[in-house]
């Protein structure tokens, strides 16, 4: 951890710095015994304001060739979204009192492997 918050600088990228990346150095494979039964989850259920926050994320991945599209896989995996979180903000509340509040900037796609 001390390594890692020293250089947090060092590899804090986002997707645009990932293109051009060969997904040799960078690529996770998943490593299944030869009887391994597929898993095949239910996606949770998204409001239309997060289906669009994944759909957005997916597309930027995939213009990036962090994914690729797989038609004919019995292997499904749902996605999370989780929000990015700024610092505290005191803000009025209907009453009119003056109340901290932790305000979203930004959302973070994961997906359940």
């Amino acid at each position: 951890m001390r390594i890692l918050k020293k250089y947090k600088t060092t590899i804090r990228w986002t997707v645009a710095d990932l293109r051009g990346i060969s997904p040799d150095i960078c690529s996770h494979k998943i490593y299944l015994e030869e009887d391994a039964k597929p898993s095949r989850q239910m996606q949770r259920r998204l409001n239309p304001n997060m289906k669009e926050v994944v759909c957005k994320e997916a597309l930027k991945l995939l213009d990036v060739s962090i994914i690729y599209p797989i038609s004919d896989s019995k292997w499904v995996s749902p996605t999370q979204i989780m929000p990015k979180k700024s610092s505290i903000t005191v803000v009025p509340n209907a009453e009119g009192h003056l109340v901290p509040m932790r305000t979203t900037i930004g959302w973070c796609m994961c997906i359940d492997y």
